[in-house]
């Protein structure tokens, strides 16, 4: 176990320092030259990562063969997938496209950045899930799962609410500081976010 966790985590790192080296190393005569390449690094060693993951899997449990490829359930399935998923980012991105038309963009940056913070906090079950989903899944025979899932659901909501007051008490002038000057809308646009969140 402890192998295959070293070994899938050890190509995307390697593949990460090449790209750093190559970025250091690499002459640029522009500063959009920068941009494009890291862009196109980034792509390939993603490409070239998620192929030997691939290769490693069917070598393992031989998830790829041609019939598998030509599966009718498998097609219907993958395209109903990917369909479901260009909705999805169509959804949690359409709010920037319309401030994007609507605002300025010192708007949008500030709309951007509080966002992301706004995901930080949303993503922090999912963080936990990695690792607690196991331990649950142990003990549904002993039918404490409920408890449990509830007992980490009040966990959570609470963790939330407090980082939540921590940013309301502070968020004023912290965003400020962490940001700089421009962004003295974030706060304003996280208070309007906190009932969602």
């Amino acid at each position: 176990m402890l192998q295959t966790i070293i070994s899938f985590n050890l190509l995307p790192s390697i593949t990460n320092l090449l790209l750093i080296l190559y970025l250091l190393f690499y002459p640029y005569k522009e500063e959009q030259q920068v941009y494009e390449t890291l862009v196109k690094a980034f792509l390939v060693a993603g490409i070239f990562t998620g192929l030997i993951f691939l290769i490693y899997a069917n070598n393992k449990i031989r998830i790829i063969s041609f019939k598998g490829l030509l599966n009718r359930k498998l097609l219907s399935y993958s395209w109903q997938f990917f369909v479901a998923n260009i909705f999805v980012a169509l959804l949690l991105r359409s709010d920037i496209w319309l401030i994007k038309h609507l605002c300025t963009y010192a708007d949008l940056g500030n709309y951007i950045q509080t966002t992301k913070i706004s995901q930080f906090i949303l993503l922090l079950p999912n963080l936990a899930s990695f690792t607690l989903l196991p331990l649950l899944t142990q003990s549904i025979e002993q039918n404490m799962a409920e408890s449990k899932v509830l007992k980490l659901i009040n966990l959570y909501f609470y963790l939330a609410l407090f980082i939540i007051v921590i940013f309301i008490l502070t968020g004023h002038w912290l965003f400020i500081y962490l940001y700089g000057a421009s962004f003295y809308k974030m706060f304003s646009i996280f208070t309007l976010f906190i009932p969602g969140l």
